[in-house]
């Protein structure tokens, strides 16, 4: 892992990271928390920079340890099928129940998104907030004010609304 280090985050990558301070991401120190939000929201060129930065072996490992929680059940069965997951492992994890409160709310990020395109609301901000706001389209970390609001909203909502056990 020692290499790891070195290698940049990508833009594509730091804009998953909207909710911390994405220049101090360390591949060598945070690789666990990188593969999880690349795997459960990244498009698919943050995919590919992964594969090639961690390798698939570290990726199994990782939806191994976490018994493909974070992942939806279509990207459970990517996964299965290009890493070689058993079928039984995968069936097993989408029939917990744990994971059968969390689909049935729709607690996935892609999930959360879709629901928020179909409706529209206007907020106010401060306008030192907005600023804040601005310069993170700016730097490119977002394609726009409202991607930014969205992706708020919906981590504050899976932040209040836990899955209850």
């Amino acid at each position: 892992m020692a290499g790891r280090s070195a290698n940049p985050i990508p833009p594509p990558v730091r804009k998953l990271f909207w909710d911390l301070d994405p220049r101090s991401l360390r591949l060598d120190r945070d690789e666990e928390m990188i593969i999880g939000r690349v795997l459960a929201s990244g498009p698919w060129e943050t995919v590919k920079w992964l594969r090639s930065i961690v390798g698939d072996d570290a990726i199994r490992q990782w939806i191994e340890e976490h018994d493909g929680r974070g992942l939806s059940p279509r990207q459970l069965r990517y996964w299965q099928l290009v890493l070689g997951i058993p079928a039984g492992v995968v069936d097993a994890w989408l029939r917990s129940d744990r994971r059968r409160v969390w689909d049935r709310r729709g607690g996935t990020a892609a999930a959360s998104t879709r629901r928020m395109r179909g409706a529209k609301v206007a907020i106010s901000l401060a306008p030192e907030d907005l600023k804040q706001v601005d310069q993170l389209v700016e730097e490119g970390m977002f394609p726009s004010r409202s991607k930014f609001i969205q992706e708020a909203v919906i981590e504050k909502l899976e932040r209040l609304l836990p899955v209850q056990p």
